[in-house]
């Protein structure tokens, strides 16, 4: 069985998923601080850019942030 060969997101990409994830957290918990909200949506952007390719990373994330 083989696997399609990964794309790697651009930076484009990650900052939006970046600022979504930020986005969602800010709004899920007000109090948190920002530089924490941005480590944390930075080390998840890593994770996920090496879990999934970006065809099926962009919906899921369109269905999580855009409910």
């Amino acid at each position: 069985m083989t696997f399609p060969i990964q794309r790697p997101i651009s930076e484009d990409h990650s900052r939006v998923i970046r600022v979504a994830f930020l986005t969602s957290i800010r709004s899920y918990v007000p109090s948190l601080s920002i530089s924490f909200s941005i480590i944390a949506s930075t080390y998840l952007v890593f994770a996920l850019r090496c879990l999934f390719p970006l065809s099926v990373l962009l919906p899921l994330l369109h269905m999580i942030f855009l409910r």
